[in-house]
């Protein structure tokens, strides 16, 4: 697999299709051959079960080795959001 390839992979993880998502993580954890294509499932699967703080810490210490990796600097830019429901701006607490 080249980078691009796992890239390609991994950005298809973040789609938002469960189901998709399932089926390309199966294909990818397969197909990983090197440390740096490991570390980027195990950052996507993190990422996709909403283990926040973890894809977080994984995607950082990725960063140190990988500074090129984009989808590495993507999860690690995103905010962390808190587990309580989002009001509507209309709605007034």
């Amino acid at each position: 697999m080249t980078r691009g390839d796992t890239e390609t992979l991994i950005c298809q993880l973040i789609s938002g299709d469960p189901t998709k998502a399932a089926q390309i993580l199966e294909q990818a954890t397969g197909l990983a051959g090197t440390t740096r294509e490991r570390q980027l499932i195990a950052i996507a699967a993190a990422h996709l079960a909403g283990e926040t703080d973890r894809a977080d810490f994984l995607a950082r210490e990725h960063l140190v080795d990988y500074p090129d990796s984009d989808f590495a600097a993507w999860v690690a830019a995103a905010p962390h959001t808190t587990a309580t429901t989002p009001h509507h701006p209309s709605e007034r607490n």
